[in-house]
């Protein structure tokens, strides 16, 4: 989500956009709006040390069609990963998450 403002082009960084939660992450801002979620307190033991960790997790640059991939597999509710992961994840919920042919089904002879 920090990077959605990047890539629809209203910025050239997340620290521009200014009602993203991105430079509250950072360290840069102060607001009684955010709310940390569970996996940013993972992150490190005291605030500076997420900061500086969640910081690192944008230093690479992320190919719009990566971005765009995974942004329409998580609008279609579909798990994102490889056939060993999927197999992992449907053994797991007894349910299938790949999605179905496209079509009727052939007819049997």
């Amino acid at each position: 989500m920090e990077l959605k403002p990047m890539f629809s082009g209203l910025v050239h960084s997340p620290e521009e956009y200014p009602w993203s939660s991105f430079n509250y992450h950072i360290n840069e801002m102060e607001s009684h709006l955010v709310v940390d979620h569970k996996l940013y307190i993972e992150l490190g033991e005291s605030r500076p040390e997420r900061a500086e960790n969640y910081r690192a997790l944008f230093k690479y640059r992320f190919d719009k069609r990566l971005f765009d991939f995974i942004a329409e597999t998580i609008k279609l509710g579909q798990v994102l990963g490889g056939d060993q992961f999927k197999d992992q994840i449907e053994r797991i919920t007894n349910q299938r998450v790949r999605p179905l042919r496209r079509g009727r089904p052939k007819k049997c002879e």
